[in-house]
């Protein structure tokens, strides 16, 4: 466990993820940048918009506070689109939708856009002080480990992998003929 700590890696607890990602967002300032992959049904608690749940609540703690916080969701087309309609399942358009109500700078990754797939994975950056990464276990059973990186060289890396992944984003706007007006979540 102590090289563990030593290398920032940090074991959390089934169900204490929330409370991590709290703990070392609530010190910014100016800005929170998120990548979250994909929008499937099993994965969503960490961004369904509704009172219950303490992370999204922390967000939109962060914005009242002047906080910018923005979120790259990296999705799949296939996964998306309803291929019979042309549509954002509506489930996930609720979702975007909300997120984007609530002050959430919202942006789609198309997966398929991006050339580099090592550059594919979820992180939070925290101001230009603070990484956050590796949320998923291996065995891909929920969310179990987390990194932190405060060496200025591996925030700017990721800083970087978040603008590379910026410059293939669509603002939603960009997306409305697909969006559905759908009832908002929560």
């Amino acid at each position: 466990e102590l090289e563990d700590l030593s290398q920032g890696i940090l074991r959390i607890e089934e169900g204490h993820v929330a409370r991590c990602m709290i703990k070392f967002t609530n010190a910014a300032r100016h800005h929170v940048r998120l990548t979250h992959i994909g929008l499937d049904l099993d994965r969503l608690e960490m961004v369904l918009p509704t009172p219950v749940n303490p992370w999204y609540q922390h967000n939109l703690d962060l914005i009242k506070r002047k906080v910018d916080v923005e979120r790259l969701f990296i999705l799949r087309r296939s996964d998306t689109i309803n291929s019979d309609t042309g549509m954002i399942e509506p489930d996930i358009a609720d979702i975007l939708e909300q997120q984007e109500r609530d002050g959430v700078m919202v942006r789609v990754v198309w997966e398929e856009e991006v050339e580099d797939s090592e550059i594919i994975w979820e992180f939070i950056v925290v101001d230009a002080r603070l990484v956050i990464t590796g949320f998923q276990s291996w065995s891909g059973a929920g969310y179990a480990n987390a990194r932190v990186y405060r060496r200025k060289h591996e925030v700017d890396q990721h800083i970087e992998i978040f603008e590379a992944l910026r410059a293939k984003a669509h603002d939603l706007s960009d997306l409305d003929d697909m969006l559905s007006t759908s009832n908002p979540v929560g």
